[in-house]
């Protein structure tokens, strides 16, 4: 993840002679990017395996500064996300605004293996039965009118739940509502807005139960988006003391 300790560095090295500029926004939402790819990575620590779905933001970028399409653009996102009456003063640090989000809202997300699963999962087949998606959203902050909080101190959190509520951290973390269910049963609003803005954009893929086999499995993760395009990508898990995990 070198690429990405990088351009952190350059982001805020450029922008640390730059001075707050507070504007007024219509919106909650600031400014909306294009979805350039998704990179896999592994975040498991025994018993539990979690695959992290970073979702690549592009360079091409709509928000409340833009004029002509790009701006007719913003408008349009905004419209669809009920995002239209926020009517407050937002700070940014000159033209880089906070909350920014993807453009390309998700439609479906498949999970597969190169290796047999267990009886009902053969190799190459869909595993969403068997993962839990984790991610968060102002989505419903938004659409409430901008009044429904999460309670997360009222939530009991595992310890993988509250490095999502940690996310937040620096600005209302009640805003943001955790997405919790199982991938055969999401809908497509659990895809709208995900994550904090582009520089924490990602959903989590959690397995809820382990192969019945030791082996090493290549999954793959495909993402489709509303205008066809499709993003894959491919992480290896080992599972070769899986007899010892099972027998815990």
């Amino acid at each position: 993840m070198k690429y990405l300790l990088f351009a952190s560095v350059l982001i805020f090295t450029c922008i640390s002679c730059e001075k707050v500029v507070s504007r007024y926004s219509k919106s909650y939402v600031l400014s909306y990017y294009d979805f350039k790819e998704i990179k896999l990575e592994d975040k498991s620590k025994h018993p539990e395996y979690i695959l992290k779905v970073n979702l690549v933001a592009g360079s091409n970028i709509c928000s409340i500064l833009s004029e002509g399409s790009d701006k007719e653009l913003f408008d349009k996102l905004c419209n669809r996300h009920c995002d239209t009456g926020y009517n407050r003063t937002v700070n940014g640090i000159g033209t880089l605004m906070r909350r920014n989000y993807l453009n390309d809202n998700i439609t479906s997300v498949i999970v597969t293996s190169d290796k047999d699963y267990d009886e009902f999962h053969p190799a190459n087949t869909d595993l969403s039965d068997v993962i839990e998606l984790f991610a968060i959203s102002p989505l419903k902050y938004i659409r409430s009118g901008y009044t429904e909080l999460y309670n997360w101190g009222n939530c009991p959190l595992t310890s993988y739940e509250k490095s999502l509520e940690k996310i937040g951290e620096g600005e209302s973390i009640n805003e943001f509502h955790l997405i919790k269910t199982n991938l055969a049963k999401v809908d497509k609003s659990d895809f709208e807005l995900i994550g904090y803005g582009i520089f924490y954009p990602a959903l989590y893929l959690k397995l809820l139960k382990l192969p019945e086999l030791s082996a090493e499995h290549t999954f793959t993760v495909k993402i489709t988006v509303e205008d066809g395009r499709i993003f894959s990508d491919t992480v290896h898990l080992s599972f070769l003391d899986i007899d010892n995990y099972n027998g815990q």
